[in-house]
């Protein structure tokens, strides 16, 4: 995974590994189990679109929200949650991935969960 201007893997804040011990607590924003040891930082308002505010997500749970809504539509929708679960491929997914373990994180293809315009994870990615 590589953001604009980066050579390399991506290392900026959204995407970190954190330790065990500093997840406790911690749930995820999406789906709401708990961390095992990755930790993805979506921006509920995209950073392109001036969003400074940060909720802890999976990795596949970050990918399967912006697999299902364009940067457009997180501004809309901002921190609500509810809002997000309206649509009913993100909701059949937070079902589908409550059953998974913490550390399950196989990407969700683009369309498999609904399918949206973006594909990426946060708003400074680009395809590497």
């Amino acid at each position: 995974m590589r953001c604009a201007g980066v050579a390399g893997p991506c290392r900026c804040s959204c995407h970190r590994v954190v330790a065990l011990s500093d997840t406790e607590g911690l749930g995820c924003w999406l789906c709401h189990r708990p961390f095992d040891t990755l930790i993805e930082w979506h921006h509920p308002v995209p950073k392109s679109k001036k969003g400074r505010g940060t909720v802890p997500a999976h990795p596949i749970c970050h990918k399967a929200i912006h697999a299902n809504f364009t940067n457009a539509q997180l501004v809309r929708i901002g921190e609500d949650r509810d809002r997000l679960l309206e649509s009913d491929a993100l909701a059949k997914f937070v079902e589908w991935v409550k059953t998974s373990r913490p550390t399950f994180t196989r990407r969700p293809e683009q369309g498999a969960v609904g399918g949206g315009e973006s594909g990426r994870t946060c708003g400074q990615e680009t395809a590497a």
